[in-house]
């Protein structure tokens, strides 16, 4: 098992190492289209331990060589022993202590990046309980153009913080976008930039990939 974990953790790494240097390059593309590399990069790691559970594995030709020796089966387990007596008692103990340490330190990643999330979560939910609800004034006004133009179904809600540098969106069935303590005295171009930004956020689903 815990080989299967450290195999799967480098191809993902290997996966999202490549996205990665291919977002650097591209850095004077899009932003849509750099969004659009990480997250298909996401989706084949996420993917990469179904595929190798349900995909069948390569063989080896060593392998493919058993069909034209039928004797060979019966040998497999003389051969498994002789390859446990070669081994030295030095490499069984690395590998006795080497596989489990690689073990916890995979869950404790795991466990890190999970406590996280539910921190981001928890600040999320605090702030967005003492903000108040925008319905009104140049902001409602520009984020329901604009909610249309980029064919949004709903128009997200404007959530107004005391907090000076508070602004971002999430939420999948209806997003929230978080204004800053000063929203309401910016321009009416500064507002059509930032909700055109946070929208095409909205748009692409961004928040439920990152």
């Amino acid at each position: 098992m815990t080989l299967l974990l450290l195999n799967t953790t480098i191809k993902i790494s290997l996966i999202v190492l490549t996205a990665l240097v291919a977002v650097a390059v591209m850095r004077r593309r899009s932003a849509a289209t750099r969004h659009f590399v990480l997250a298909v990069a996401l989706a084949c790691a996420a993917a990469t331990p179904v595929v190798r559970v349900v995909a069948p594995a390569w063989q080896s030709a060593s392998r493919m060589q058993v069909i034209d020796r039928p004797l060979a089966v019966f040998d497999d387990a003389d051969a498994n022993q002789a390859r446990d007596v070669a081994v030295s008692p030095t490499h069984r103990i690395a590998r006795s202590w080497l596989m489990p340490a690689l073990g916890v330190v995979w869950i404790t990643g795991v466990v890190l990046a999970v406590l996280v999330l539910l921190v981001g979560f928890v600040r999320l939910s605090w702030i967005a309980s003492r903000a108040r609800v925008v319905v009104d004034g140049p902001w409602a006004r520009a984020a329901a153009d604009l909610a249309g133009t980029y064919g949004l179904r709903r128009t997200p809600i404007l959530l107004q913080t005391q907090h000076a540098s508070a602004l971002g969106t999430w939420g999948l069935r209806r997003p929230k976008i978080l204004l800053p303590a000063d929203a309401q005295s910016w321009p009416a171009d500064r507002i059509d930039i930032v909700l055109g930004h946070e929208l095409a956020h909205v748009r692409r689903h961004d928040w439920v990939v990152q």
